[in-house]
């Protein structure tokens, strides 16, 4: 069935514009735009919505017209779907809009972006909205794409809130002045920890000494007096650290705990065939440790589970 779309009038809306230019469904004008060579994501998706579009306008008896009219939509919501799965990714090649990150070195020191993650989640859960209201352009491959960006944007950002201290109600210096780069934080950390106990506990013993070596006397005394007193708070005070430390570590590890839950069902969405009744099921057990993901992950899930509830292929 031939439904290329014909010239239009430079008139036109630049939704329109956007994608006449990549010509949804004429293979060869697609991607001349966006592949020079090599396997390309888009090329992939194109090939599965033109197949989608195609049977759905048989089904449905569509005449060039009307198939044409879904095309632009279909075309129109997939870039504004992949722009935001990309949206944070410094200079990402134009043959990809996913670049599986790496939930160990990509979290510890998320170099490749601009932000915690690639992924626009505010732009995402729009254009996803938009994707779930249109059955003319629902296929397996764009449903995994979205679930591993609102799973991985969600894994990023919770993990990010343990390195800065967010989730635990605190700030961390080291972590505003990296970026959270883990590696620039553990550095940064040391040399800010090096000095607290300098200014703790030997800047005023050595400048009383200073002040003893140069005869005044009661400026040695006004700190040492000064130092006494710092130690004998930092004594009555070390129950209460030792409580609040405790109770600190019980956070991080129940953080922890969570942080490798989210990893668990991240790394069930880099197979390209997986169970989306297993997957739903690990999300209801997220649940019990308070971490929600985004409405729309669920409603892809439940869509899925309804076309088959045993298995989501990756095309």
């Amino acid at each position: 069935m031939d439904i290329r779309l014909k010239k239009r009038n430079p008139m036109v809306s630049e939704k329109t514009k956007t994608i006449d230019r990549l010509s949804y469904l004429d293979h060869e004008d697609w991607h001349h735009d966006i592949v020079n060579e090599g396997e390309s994501q888009y090329k992939r998706i194109h090939e599965n919505l033109a197949k989608k579009i195609e049977e759905y306008g048989s089904e449905k008896k569509m005449d060039k017209s009307q198939l044409g009219k879904i095309q632009l939509e279909a075309g129109f919501i997939f870039l504004k779907i992949a722009d935001a799965l990309k949206h944070h990714w410094k200079n990402a090649p134009k043959d990809q809009f996913w670049d599986y990150p790496n939930i160990t070195s990509d979290l510890n020191s998320p170099e490749k972006w601009h932000e915690v993650s690639p992924v626009n989640a505010t732009l995402l859960d729009i254009a996803t909205a938009k994707y779930l209201k249109s059955p003319w352009m629902q296929i397996n491959t764009i449903d995994l794409f979205i679930l591993r960006g609102f799973i991985f944007n969600e894994l990023a950002h919770y993990s990010d809130g343990i390195k800065s201290g967010s989730l635990e109600g605190r700030f961390d210096l080291a972590h505003l002045i990296t970026g959270g780069k883990l590696e620039k934080m553990l550095l940064v950390k040391a040399l800010l920890g090096t000095i607290k106990i300098f200014l703790q506990w030997i800047l005023l013993p050595m400048v009383a000494a200073i002040s003893y070596y140069y005869g005044y006397e009661k400026t040695t005394l006004s700190v040492l007096l000064a130092y006494t007193v710092i130690v004998v708070i930092t004594i009555l005070l070390a129950p209460k650290r030792y409580f609040r430390n405790r109770e600190r570590r019980e956070t991080r590890n129940k953080l922890a705990k969570n942080v490798e839950k989210l990893m668990n069902v991240y790394r069930m969405l880099s197979y390209r065939t997986l169970n989306p009744s297993q997957l739903r099921s690990q999300l209801k057990d997220l649940e019990q440790y308070d971490l929600y993901l985004s409405p729309p992950v669920y409603s892809i899930l439940d869509r899925a589970i309804q076309r088959d509830p045993y298995v989501l292929l990756e095309e």
